[in-house]
């Protein structure tokens, strides 16, 4: 069985949600009220199978709630892969579970199925704010280079992620110029930043800077945050408009990032491991291939 274990889960936009183990139950609360049961009924190696003694009300609720359920036994136990899931009390259910990413049994068509491997694909869990926008292919030319016309980026934190080795919250959002200039600043003067950017510079130097970036459709300025605390700069960008595409056989979509850490507590390769997989992790989200892309 598995080990009892409190753990926070990921924060679906403004609302927090927490998932704990005890005594082979799986409870989802949210602002410290229990809004979901479920009994862990069985569990063979990678294989964990539910029940639910309670759920919301409205089965789009039941849905997102057993997604966060679900995404925190992925996180918090490596070994779990697959999650069955019993809806025989609730054929409709089992019919919406089918619609947002879960798998239909072979054995029976009250059980559903999720896979770790499928649920990290499902962009509604991760991505925030309103990245629904399509953009039609349609080719322009920029300094020279043919590329396709590239979406807007939407404002606002857009992507978020629980950290289990941490117990943190990674986040980015997209950068406000005049917010988000101080730390800017502060972090381009630090020497260590500076040996490697070469950007040392006045406020308004750092100002101009971001305003510029912030402007250039071939790149995506975002800060990243642990919990609240803002700790790197990432410019993300488009390589067929950038400097280095004359360099190699450059994809239409073909995305790079330019990284600052600049916290200085908030360094290392442990955390390494958690900000660039979740970088890896968003931008794999963005790319026009991806079935479920959000432009």
């Amino acid at each position: 069985m598995l080990n009892p274990q409190l753990s926070k889960t990921h924060c679906s936009h403004t609302q927090s949600f927490m998932v704990r183990v005890e005594d082979a139950h799986l409870i989802v609360t949210q602002q410290g009220e229990v809004i979901a049961e479920l009994v862990i009924t069985e569990q063979l190696n990678e294989h964990v199978t539910l029940r639910a003694t309670k759920l919301p009300v409205l089965m789009n609720e039941s849905v997102a709630v057993l997604a966060r359920a679900v995404n925190g036994l992925f996180d918090n136990f490596k070994s779990v892969k697959t999650v069955a899931f019993s809806c025989i009390d609730s054929p409709e259910l089992c019919k919406l579970l089918l619609k947002h990413g879960w798998l239909a049994s072979a054995d029976s068509v009250s059980i559903v199925w999720a896979r770790r491997d499928m649920f990290r694909q499902l962009p509604d869990y991760w991505l925030l704010a309103n990245q629904t926008t399509l953009m039609p292919l349609h080719y322009t030319v920029s300094d020279g280079k043919r590329h396709p016309i590239r979406a807007p980026y939407p404002d606002g934190e857009i992507y978020q992620r629980f950290v289990p080795e941490l117990d943190q919250r990674f986040s980015l959002r997209t950068v406000a110029p005049t917010h988000d200039v101080d730390i800017f600043h502060a972090w381009q003067n630090n020497p260590r930043v500076a040996a490697f950017w070469e950007m040392p510079g006045t406020l308004q130097q750092h100002l101009d800077y971001l305003y510029k970036v912030s402007t250039d459709p071939h790149l995506h300025p975002v800060i990243a945050y642990f919990d609240a605390q803002p700790f790197a700069y990432f410019e993300i960008y488009w390589a067929k408009e950038d400097r280095i595409a004359p360099f190699y056989q450059v994809d239409d979509y073909d995305r790079g990032v330019h990284m600052l850490v600049g916290e200085e507590s908030l360094r290392g390769p442990h955390r390494v491991a958690a900000w660039l997989t979740s970088l890896a992790h968003y931008l794999f989200f963005k790319r026009p291939t991806h079935p479920l892309c959000r432009s």
